[in-house]
Formats: C-alpha cells, sequence, structure tokens
C-alpha cells in the first residue's frame, strides 16, 4: 500500500506539472502563431516543445508510478 503521504506529495507535484504544461503550451501558441507562414520553427520554439514534452513525460510517469494521484 502507497504512503498516504506520497500520494499527497504526488498530487502536488502532479498539480504544478499541469500549470507548467498549461504555461509552456500557451507559450507555444503564440510563438507558433506568430511565425510567419512558411518558417521554420524558431531555437525558441523547439526548446518550447521539448519541455512541453518533457513535462508531459513526468506527469506521466508520475500518475503510473501513483494512480491515486491522479484523483484530484
Amino acid at each position: 500500500m502507497t504512503d498516504p503521504a506520497d500520494i499527497a506529495q504526488a498530487r502536488v507535484l502532479l498539480s504544478a506539472l499541469r500549470d507548467e504544461i498549461t504555461r509552456i503550451s500557451l507559450l507555444l501558441e503564440k510563438a507558433e502563431s506568430s511565425r510567419r507562414v512558411g518558417a521554420l520553427p524558431s531555437a525558441g520554439e523547439k526548446a518550447l516543445r521539448r519541455d512541453l514534452y518533457e513535462a508531459h513525460r513526468h506527469a506521466d510517469k508520475l500518475v503510473v508510478q501513483f494512480p491515486e494521484s491522479r484523483a484530484t
């Protein structure tokens, strides 16, 4: 059985990751909408996308390790 303190901590971290995913997503949308048609993504856009994927990976791993953390 998982310690309730571990689950609580996982929920806090998952909430912070979701906030970060939202923040990065908004920045990425803004960067993409300001890009000229046909232009390649900037280094900043690429970095944001990497950060977004990383945040999703961390959130997914956290939910796998602590399935109870989903209930928020």
